[in-house]
């Protein structure tokens, strides 16, 4: 690579389906034309792959990696090629264990509260609900929670500003 790489990613990620990946490269020069790489192979935006090229920052970002993901990376900077980084993007395990609560207190499978599988879904069913039900939920899948706040207003249910 020329000398106007000064900071590059690692040479080996491995990531699990669905993370978030950002390779950043740092040249000490804003004055090359430069263009990111997969398997030798120009990359396009897409919806999960954005680019970035503000002044001598370079980065590359993929949200929600797939295995299609995975490869050999690398930002091409007038001509010649960095030091590879080789993404490997893992599928979830078939079983991963979700854990569903509200208020930080765990919720189990009762005559109100209904918690199915399906395949790799995970559903979470309140019946008959009432003003009481509103609050903060949260699903812990592995390592990964999420906070899903819950307003019942009469007989609509508000979910993230979405009423249904």
């Amino acid at each position: 690579m020329s000398s106007a790489t000064k900071r590059q990613p690692l040479s080996e990620i491995e990531l699990i389906e669905g993370h978030t990946a950002i390779l950043k490269y740092k040249l000490s020069s804003s004055r090359f034309p430069v263009r990111f790489l997969k398997d030798n192979q120009f990359i396009a935006e897409t919806t999960n792959i954005r680019k970035r090229v503000i002044g001598r920052s370079k980065t590359l970002e993929f949200t929600y990696v797939a295995p299609s993901d995975s490869g050999k990376y690398c930002l091409e900077v007038a001509g010649k090629q960095s030091s590879l980084t080789e993404l490997k993007i893992q599928l979830y395990a078939k079983y991963i264990e979700v854990k569903w609560s509200k208020e930080k207190q765990q919720l189990y499978d009762c005559a109100k509260v209904k918690i199915n599988s399906i395949q790799t879904q995970r559903m979470l069913t309140i019946e008959k609900l009432t003003l009481a039900d509103s609050g903060k939920y949260y699903v812990k899948a592995g390592n990964v929670e999420m906070e899903i706040p819950v307003t019942v207003k009469g007989s609509f249910i508000i979910n993230n500003g979405n009423s249904t």
